[in-house]
């Protein structure tokens, strides 16, 4: 295992908790924003398309998908350091495509896993899962994308799933607070895995 790009769990909780802190107001901001964006969006789809559920879905999804998009690319800034202003939330439709195609690629690919006695599922979902970050910060195309998540996450399974239960216990701890705590957790934990991915990838991206 190359060590230079090894992370501790701990390590990576501690550097996010510490920029979600410094950050925790503009997030609550966007988060806010985000909710009521969806709020008013869904209500006019609603509107629009009452008695047609599937042409519902398919805006609500797409929307949802454009507004991760501009989250995910803000946290990526802001672990950066680099500045970010709040219309960046919509600013990155030039990612649409090709995140949504790798989305949808990602999920059946887990869900092809899955049948497969699960275990290649949550194997294929834990080594791919930076596929996203990859697109958006590195412009790598989708079986790039794909790929390289592949390969720096190699030797990394077991380590990587105990995160993801410690990333949902954490934002289960959120919901308990009334889901104010969401606005505290949910950029945690996307800056935790933002950290682990920036160790993984060091020196190998």
């Amino acid at each position: 295992m190359d060590q230079q790009k090894n992370f501790s769990i701990k390590a990576s909780i501690l550097e996010a908790y510490s920029l979600t802190k410094d950050n925790f107001l503009f997030f609550v901001k966007i988060l806010f924003f985000i909710l009521i964006l969806n709020i008013i969006f869904s209500l006019l789809i609603d509107f629009l398309f009452t008695k047609n559920n599937l042409l519902k879905n398919i805006f609500n999804l797409l929307f949802s998908i454009f507004i991760e998009i501009g989250f995910i690319v803000i946290s990526l800034k802001i672990y950066n350091k680099e500045k970010v202003e709040f219309n960046e939330l919509f600013l990155n439709y030039k990612y649409f495509l090709n995140y949504f195609l790798a989305k949808i690629i990602y999920f059946i690919l887990i869900f092809l896993g899955f049948i497969l006695l699960i275990i290649p599922g949550i194997i294929i979902g834990l080594r791919l899962q930076f596929f996203n970050y990859l697109i958006f910060e590195k412009n790598l195309n989708i079986i790039e994308s794909f790929k390289t998540s592949w390969k720096i996450t190699k030797g990394f399974t077991l380590k990587l799933f105990l995160l993801s239960i410690i990333l949902t216990l954490i934002n289960l701890l959120g919901l308990l607070f009334f889901l104010i705590g969401l606005f505290f957790t949910i950029p945690l934990t996307r800056l935790i895995s933002i950290s682990v991915y920036k160790k993984l990838s060091l020196n190998n991206v």
